[in-house]
């Protein structure tokens, strides 16, 4: 199946969250439910995906979670062509859409955030929607209030660079977390 696709910055984009179970080589990343078994994925630098709050319901709207050992694994989690945006594409997109005041109104759907006002008006077809995370601890948080996005840069040792967008802003933020955190993925290639 080809994805549908967006043009920013000299980059192709998807424009829904990744969802896939397997790696690029053909093994399977490990589905991890139980807050214990998060925990220790974290622990022992482990590979995961989970839906949001363990429902799959939430999988066709918003896609898998994944942690960021699942996003650099030397396996592949992008199939082949494509891979996990790095900060630096992420920030060359924040700034073609710009400005960064009003980058991720730009690309938020236009639905699904709630409060209702807080939508986006998806200038570029991003269609960024408020899939919420698991924290490294194993809980859930933010479904339709916030957006988080793996980049496949390190920041240090156990960290790691995302953006983020929510409904109290307009802008997309950066920030860098704990490696164990679910947080959804986009994939990226030159076009």
């Amino acid at each position: 199946m080809t994805p549908k696709t967006i043009d920013i910055a000299g980059l192709e984009w998807t424009t829904s969250n990744l969802s896939i179970t397997r790696f690029a080589n053909g093994d399977q990343i490990p589905h991890i439910e139980s807050r214990k078994d998060w925990v220790d994925a974290l622990e022992q630098s482990i590979p995961a995906w989970c839906y949001y709050e363990n429902n799959e319901d939430n999988l066709q709207i918003y896609g898998r979670l994944y942690n960021w050992f699942a996003v650099v694994d030397q396996r592949g989690l992008a199939p082949d062509g494509w891979r996990i945006p790095s900060d630096e594409d992420w920030r060359k997109t924040v700034n073609a859409v710009g400005p960064y005041e009003l980058a991720g109104k730009l690309l938020k759907a236009r639905s699904l955030w709630e409060p209702s006002n807080h939508q986006g008006i998806d200038t570029f077809g991003f269609c960024a929607l408020p899939s919420g995370y698991r924290n490294f601890y194993g809980d859930f948080f933010y479904l339709r209030r916030h957006a988080y996005f793996w980049s496949a840069t390190e920041h240090y040792d156990r960290l790691a660079w995302y953006h983020t967008m929510d409904l109290h802003t307009h802008s997309i933020m950066r920030y860098y977390n704990i490696k164990g955190n679910g947080f959804s993925c986009r994939l990226v290639r030159e076009k």
